[in-house]
């Protein structure tokens, strides 16, 4: 079921980034508590231990994604609460061909075509 589309990159999409990308991918394994492997878990406590570090890792955070783009601009978005864009990032010369939010959900790191990266607030784009 589509919830919501996102409008407003003047070209191509080409690369999307969420700020619970490193927790989503942690899964059962929290690196706050040392635990690493589990092997030993059954299916039903692995998906508990993961649903337990999301929100434990994700605190109070709001889920932000952003997107970069080849109109050169990256955009963040807060799709769960509104279509529109919380913040037009700009500064880039060309393409933006990769983003990444830090595994604290504070930066966002973009890089260029145009040989440079730039680090951007993760909480409000600027």
């Amino acid at each position: 079921v589509l919830c919501r589309t996102l409008q407003g990159h003047g070209h191509w999409v080409n690369v999307l980034a969420l700020n619970t990308d490193y927790i989503l991918r942690l899964g059962a394994n929290n690196p706050q508590d040392g635990t690493f492997t589990t092997k030993d878990l059954t299916e039903v406590e692995k998906k508990s231990k993961a649903e337990s570090n999301y929100k434990l890792l994700k605190g109070n955070n709001r889920e932000l994604l952003v997107s970069g783009s080849d109109d050169f601009t990256l955009f963040l978005w807060n799709p769960s609460e509104k279509k529109a864009a919380l913040e037009r990032m700009t500064g880039h010369q060309q393409l933006v061909n990769d983003v990444k939010f830090s595994p604290d959900m504070t930066l966002v790191a973009s890089a260029s075509f145009d040989k440079s990266i730039k680090l951007w607030s993760g909480k409000s784009g600027k």
